[in-house]
């Protein structure tokens, strides 16, 4: 498989929001695909699914979002993360993927 898209909303999150992922996927062989969202608060995981309620972190917190899909044996993997501020100014939000 293959992670053809993965963004994180909003761009810019203070501790007023949820965030959301919105990702896309495809396989060369057609196979069905099977999809493992995780979110992370600091490294710990806090939840699955495509949101995240904002009481699962605070000011400074470092959110990240791990996505896996597999179509077994296959996996593909993709992580964004930001900071959560209280203001949208200096924060960040990375992207990186990577496929087995």
């Amino acid at each position: 498989p293959e992670i053809t898209s993965l963004s994180l909303a909003p761009t810019n999150p203070t501790i007023r929001d949820q965030l959301t992922a919105s990702y896309a996927a495809t396989d060369a062989d057609g196979d069905d695909l099977f999809y493992f969202p995780e979110w992370r608060v600091n490294g710990n995981s806090v939840g699955n699914g495509a949101t995240l309620p904002l009481d699962r972190f605070r000011k400074g917190d470092v959110v990240a979002f791990v996505l896996r899909v597999s179509d077994s044996p296959a996996t593909a993997t993709a992580e964004g993360s930001m900071t959560i501020s209280n203001t949208p100014i200096g924060t960040s939000n990375f992207i990186t993927a990577s496929s087995t």
